[in-house]
């Protein structure tokens, strides 16, 4: 799991893509005050050019890719911990002293997990339509490059990404929905109890 993103600096590489441009001219200045009487127009300079691009698309596609799976997972647990959420509402019902507050409570809680396993669908369907992988040989140095600074491989959590989270998404809204049609037959009944007892 991806539980923080720290930033990038590969080489001066952030993987913003507003200052893409500027990144790679520092990159390429400072590459030409290393190497001092290389000719900025032959070979070793196009060389170190074209892995310069590489390196900047390769960071720029990993930042990318690494933000939706960073937010797919965030909205896949919260999905998960709301989902678990009615559960505990619904059984504190059996107990609760305040009963129609804590009915409430249930009823918010309903509305909250419906809302998460919506928005968890929208993040994982944005996931799965960017893959990540490496084009040439240079991009999978740049790859081994970002990996090398702490950064987390990304292919785990592709591969851990739900296939099809619409069916996925639409499987737990219906559980959620049937359930809580037949838990409101039930509250249904409690209720009229206790306006018959008033």
């Amino acid at each position: 799991m991806i539980t923080t993103l720290s930033p990038l600096d590969i080489e001066g590489f952030t993987g913003t893509g507003d200052t893409l441009d500027a990144e790679y001219g520092a990159a390429m200045r400072r590459w030409r005050a290393a190497h001092p009487g290389t000719d900025p127009r032959g070979e070793e300079a196009r060389t170190e050019g074209m892995r310069l691009v590489a390196m900047m698309d390769t960071v720029c596609r990993y930042a990318d890719v690494r933000d939706l799976l960073a937010h797919e997972q965030v909205a896949r647990a919260e999905r998960d911990r709301l989902l678990r959420q009615v559960e505990a509402r619904w059984e504190a019902l059996s107990t609760a002293a305040a009963w129609l507050a804590a009915h409430h409570a249930y009823v918010l809680a309903v509305d909250e997990a419906r809302l998460a396993v919506d928005m968890w669908r929208e993040r994982a369907e944005a996931a799965l339509r960017r893959p990540f992988f490496c084009f040439s040989p240079r991009d999978e140095a740049a790859y081994r490059q970002i990996q090398e600074a702490g950064h987390p491989a990304l292919e785990p959590e592709l591969a851990g990404l739900d296939r099809k989270p619409g069916q996925t998404a639409a499987r737990l809204r219906a559980d959620l929905d049937q359930a809580d049609q037949r838990r409101k037959h039930l509250a249904a009944k409690t209720l009229a109890l206790t306006t018959v007892n008033a």
